[in-house]
């Protein structure tokens, strides 16, 4: 693989139109623009950089020509971006990354390829944990077997897209919940991306009532899963749909399934489906109109050659009647925001290996940066060609694309990878 002089440019654009408009500069004076500052950390995040001494190293090894196209009349030191970082505010940064999206939207960078009328995951995700409360909305888990401080944050993905970009996130307050952040973020996209999804996905973490009641006002479709944290809605999904456990729904006919391989071992789904009345005294969610239970049968043969099965039964709730297949579909889409951003950023873009700054609120602000970054790779990578034996560009293969671009200089000829 080549990288030519107009694809080196064009990463360089990527970079480059990033609107950070409304994220303001906290600081008085300051040799080097905010803006650059800001668009090389993202870029740096991009392709793996976790160390902000990593972020002064990659400064210093880019073209200068790069380096003036990006704002900048040299790399800015470890030091002085941790004290940035430190110093920034978390104003402005939703609607940056909504900006990115929409402008990705409008020239087609992002499609709802994988279904038509939009879909739009949600699900929290951790963005710190360690011994100490690096943030004011760390919250406490001492006892619970876990990391003692936690910051959570409430993602949302467009994850009809194969891109399956970061929309938004919330950052959840230290004494609240998912599902009582549910209405902030529910509540942006509806401002920003009302036209681009008819269907909210949700793990069982945000189902309620009341969120079910603000989707179905909004005239959008709402699938939350359903576990224990619902115990009457789950107990009456089992009743009427069958339980793994059960035998007597052995002969159950399902509506649609679906195979792939997962880990080496085929794995198949499929999905019953069941009305609700709208007065239904069990269920008690008055915009309800239908239950789901999907069945994950997983076979995978083990080292010795013993084949082990699982099988697991997943429940959702829904005010829409869809077609079985649009049924399955939505439930297989709902784990895109696993598969995608959360997957990526953790293993790919060290989300839990820590961040490069716990002063201020830079946990916080790497977050946002970091979102960025992963829809600035993630689009990327939708260009990038795969290798013969691959379906799609590996992410380790668009970082290394995305990283030789940026360092080859946009006047330059074609620079091997």
């Amino acid at each position: 693989m080549i990288v030519s002089k107009a694809r080196a440019q064009r990463g360089l654009r990527r970079v480059n139109t990033l609107n950070l408009e409304g994220v303001k500069d906290p600081r008085k004076l300051g040799r080097y623009g905010h803006v650059p500052l800001l668009r090389l950390l993202v870029f740096a995040l991009g392709v793996g950089r976790m160390a902000l001494r990593a972020v002064e190293s990659l400064g210093d090894d880019l073209p200068q020509a790069t380096l003036r196209a990006l704002g900048l009349a040299k790399a800015p030191s470890d030091t002085l971006l941790y004290r940035l970082l430190g110093q920034q505010s978390l104003v402005g940064w939703a609607h940056a990354l909504a900006r990115q999206v929409k402008d990705a939207l409008l020239h087609k960078e992002i499609e709802n390829d994988l279904f038509g009328t939009g879909v739009v995951t949600i699900d929290g995700k951790s963005v710190w944990s360690g011994m100490f409360a690096a943030d004011p909305n760390c919250r406490d888990q001492k006892g619970a077997g876990l990391p003692s401080f936690v910051l959570m944050s409430q993602r949302a993905c467009l994850s009809s897209s194969s891109a399956r970009p970061v929309v938004t996130q919330t950052l959840i307050p230290k004494h609240a919940g998912e599902a009582d952040t549910f209405e902030t973020t529910f509540g942006f996209l509806i401002r920003n991306f009302r036209r681009s999804f008819e269907v909210i996905t949700y793990d069982a973490g945000g189902t309620s009532r009341k969120n079910a009641e603000m989707v179905n006002a909004a005239n959008k479709a709402y699938v939350f899963a359903v576990k224990g944290n619902q115990p009457t809605v789950h107990l009456a999904a089992q009743a009427r749909l069958g339980n793994k456990d059960r035998f007597d729904d052995a002969e159950q006919v399902f509506e649609a399934f679906s195979h792939e391989r997962v880990d080496g071992g085929p794995l198949r789904r499929e999905i019953v489906r069941c009305s609700v009345e709208a007065d239904d005294p069990d269920i008690n969610f008055a915009t309800a109109r239908q239950l789901w239970r999907c069945r994950q049968t997983h076979t995978k043969t083990l080292p010795g050659g013993t084949v082990e099965r699982t099988v697991e039964d997943r429940y959702f709730i829904t005010n829409r009647v869809f077609p079985a297949s649009q049924a399955l579909a939505l439930v297989r889409l709902h784990w895109g925001i696993e598969n995608g951003p959360n997957w990526t950023m953790d293993m790919q873009l060290g989300e839990d290996d820590g961040t490069p700054c716990r002063s201020g609120r830079g946990v916080a602000v790497t977050s946002w940066l970091r979102s960025l970054a992963y829809n600035l790779l993630s689009m990327w990578r939708r260009k990038v060609p795969p290798r013969r034996d691959e379906g799609i560009t590996t992410w380790a293969r668009a970082i290394s694309s995305l990283l030789q671009a940026l360092l080859s200089d946009p006047a330059s000829v074609a620079t091997p990878v």
